[in-house]
């Protein structure tokens, strides 16, 4: 019964002390966790944060097959009537040589120019005898003048003016009698104008857009010369004539030559 006893009391001692050492280290563990955080010279690492970066990348330096250049190229047939065609830098083909060009149906077409000068305020200019070799086929037309002497100092407007077919003249013979003969291919410069306003192209400073007073302004059938300081460049626009302005009679007698406008247009 002793030996028993004595057994009894080991083993509850080493129960207690077992309960002794797990108490202690859940004691002394915590603290030094908590003394090794808050001793001086000891830092906690940092929280994690996630930073977006944008990256801009430097734009390519443009290459010789991507560089711009002037070269005639069809562009979409010219709309005056759109807003953006008249606050805006319109896209138009730009020519590569140096001329005068009207622009119609998407497509550029150099002008022209007339034998002699066309003064401003001339009634009518001299006669003439061959017919026009540009011949557009749509009247909304703008124009692109890529002279550098224009360039230097550019007017407000350029006017572009009428020029009408003689259809016949009218002679009086020494005995008063009148004689009439029809004419074929004989043309003068009328005073009636048409005003386009300039406005130089952002590409190239040289070059002046011209476009009309009225964005909805279309050329009617009949043959026209765009007037540049004294130089007249001439198109014709196809289609049956419709306007008197087109035609001129000729009455020629002994005080001078004198021009009337055609009653009808047959």
């Amino acid at each position: 019964m002793r030996g028993g006893h004595v057994a009894k009391q080991q083993t509850g001692g080493s129960a207690l002390l077992l309960r002794g050492l797990v108490f202690s280290f859940a004691v002394v563990v915590p603290s030094l966790v908590a003394y090794a955080l808050l001793k001086p010279g000891v830092e906690m690492a940092p929280t994690a944060r996630t930073s977006i970066v944008h990256v801009r990348h430097p734009a390519v330096p443009p290459t010789e097959a991507t560089s711009s250049r002037p070269v005639l190229v069809a562009a979409a047939s010219p709309d005056f009537t759109s807003k953006a065609a008249q606050s805006e830098q319109p896209s138009w083909p730009l020519p590569s040589v140096y001329g005068v060009y009207a622009v119609s149906g998407g497509q550029l077409i150099e002008l022209d120019p007339l034998v002699g000068r066309v003064p401003d305020k001339v009634f009518m200019t001299s006669p003439i005898s061959t017919p026009s070799r540009t011949r557009l086929a749509d009247g909304r037309i703008g124009f692109i003048v890529f002279r550098r002497d224009v360039a230097n100092s550019p007017p407000d407007r350029i006017a572009v003016r009428v020029i009408a077919k003689i259809k016949q003249s009218l002679k009086f013979a020494r005995n008063g009698k009148a004689e009439t003969a029809r004419l074929d291919d004989v043309w003068t410069i009328r005073n009636i104008s048409y005003d386009f306003r300039v406005a130089p192209i952002r590409e190239n400073p040289e070059m002046l857009l011209l476009r009309p007073e009225n964005p909805e302004f279309e050329f009617a059938p009949g043959r026209y010369a765009l007037v540049v300081k004294g130089q007249a460049y001439d198109f014709a626009v196809a289609g049956e004539i419709t306007e008197t302005a087109q035609c001129l009679e000729r009455t020629e007698a002994a005080n001078g030559t004198f021009y009337s406008e055609c009653r009808t247009l047959d």
